[in-house]
């Protein structure tokens, strides 16, 4: 990112209650929705590798792929609006 978006953004970040990767979904399966996943290929967060096959293997669906990090919405704001465009 930019080092003003970044600051500016490290300025509104929250402490994690530490539940992430704990709590049971109480779903038994996935609503009957379309759904889509976005990779980014930089991202040091949930690895590309990790995330394709994570997209494939518990949605079912074929990721798309974008430049970046972890928070596309800061650093490629544009690329992303892209894709999310073409998930509506």
């Amino acid at each position: 990112c930019d080092p003003e978006v970044a600051s500016d953004a490290f300025h509104h970040l929250r402490p994690e209650p530490g539940v992430l990767g704990k709590e049971v979904t109480p779903l038994q399966s996935w609503p009957k929705v379309p759904m889509a996943y976005i990779v980014c290929t930089e991202d040091r967060t949930a690895t590309p590798q990790w995330a394709m096959r994570a997209g494939r293997e518990r949605l079912g669906v074929e990721p798309m792929v974008i430049a970046g990090g972890h928070c596309p919405m800061l650093s490629r704001p544009k690329e992303l609006a892209k894709v999310l465009a073409r998930c509506a």
